[in-house]
């Protein structure tokens, strides 16, 4: 017979279940912090493609046009967006760039006033509003889904 008090068998069986629970537990916390960390990074790349629809828009709303190296900063834009947004969006930033290309290409054709650059630079804020309209969901760090 042991010559251990009776309570201290209890304490025995239920040490390894006591250490396995906290181990699950840190599991868990890391878990957590895992994803908090994949949710940070997604949110600092989306905000980059916001960022460069923001520097594209800046320009051209500026200087009235869209230089070669502005819409070849918003095309890496665009395609640094594919993997990080769904289609829907990726097509809302391809229509904003292509506001870009009609600038360019109008202003090449020595058509600086055209009705139709002076329609697409009105339609600048409208559609940057939308772009941003469109980002909004992506942006809020709390809910952001790593799904999406």
């Amino acid at each position: 017979m042991s010559s251990a008090p009776h309570w201290l068998e209890y304490i025995r069986a239920l040490g390894p279940a006591l250490i396995a629970l906290f181990v699950a537990w840190v599991a868990y916390q890391q878990w957590q912090v895992n994803k908090a960390t994949a949710k940070e990074k997604l949110f600092d790349r989306r905000l980059e493609i916001y960022r460069g629809a923001r520097e594209f828009y800046i320009e051209m709303h500026q200087t009235g046009t869209c230089s070669d190296e502005a819409l070849g900063k918003m095309s890496e834009t665009w395609a640094a967006s594919l993997f990080l947004f769904p289609e829907e969006f990726r097509e809302c930033l391809l229509a904003f760039r292509s506001l870009g290309v009609d600038l360019m290409h109008h202003n090449r054709l020595g058509k600086d006033g055209s009705d139709r650059v002076l329609e697409v630079q009105n339609a600048l804020p409208d559609e940057f509003n939308k772009l941003i309209d469109a980002f909004r969901p992506f942006m809020t760090f709390s809910e952001l889904d790593l799904q999406k």
